[in-house]
């Protein structure tokens, strides 16, 4: 049984009564005088010669003329170069700030970055965080791993230390923020 949901299509005209006729295609070619590397542009000058009617070896011996290179010198030997601080020493320097882990009330959700990278400029030295709040923080390195199965558990005054340069999260078990104490050492170049 035919398919009643395709229509099938009505005869059309066999004839091409309302196409237009294409017409045949005429191979380009070319009227004059063509210069090897250059085309036709004659800049001024006629042509002297026919370029048809040479030897297809006429313009092999007139491409240019052979330039004998000089051969090159021997490259000195290398100078030995030494790094060395030109001057100054490491001042270390210390930031002390207040962050906040995310608790369970928290707008946010998740943990929150309370160290940012340092990655990037390679000052910091160490960092400390000192757990503020009577409920259990959880420390990571990202925002996935800052929770009781991943995380470092930092309990009411305990101290996280880490040499890390990388991003420090925090997730507070409390329904409220969980205040923390960081203390970031970082070194200073200092000249004198």
């Amino acid at each position: 049984m035919p398919n009643p949901l395709v229509r099938r299509m009505t005869p059309q005209s066999k004839t091409n009564v309302d196409r237009p006729v294409a017409e045949t295609p005429i191979p380009e070619s070319i009227h004059g005088h063509v210069f090897p590397y250059r085309g036709m542009e004659q800049h001024g000058v006629a042509p002297t010669e026919d370029d048809r009617t040479l030897p297809a070896d006429y313009w092999d011996e007139r491409r240019g003329v052979e330039i004998e290179y000089e051969p090159d010198r021997p490259a000195p030997d290398p100078i030995p170069v030494y790094v060395v601080n030109s001057g100054g020493r490491e001042l270390r320097r210390l930031r002390v700030f207040r962050a906040y882990a995310t608790g369970s009330a928290s707008p946010v959700g998740g943990a929150r970055n309370v160290v940012n990278s340092d990655a990037i400029s390679g000052t910091r030295r160490r960092v400390k965080i000192k757990n503020l709040d009577t409920t259990t923080v959880y420390i990571g390195d990202e925002a996935n791993t800052a929770s009781a199965m991943h995380g470092w558990p930092l309990a009411q005054n305990e101290v996280y230390e880490t040499d890390s340069q990388e991003d420090l999260w925090a997730l507070g078990t409390g329904t409220a923020d969980s205040p923390l104490a960081v203390a970031v050492e970082y070194a200073v170049i200092v000249n004198g």
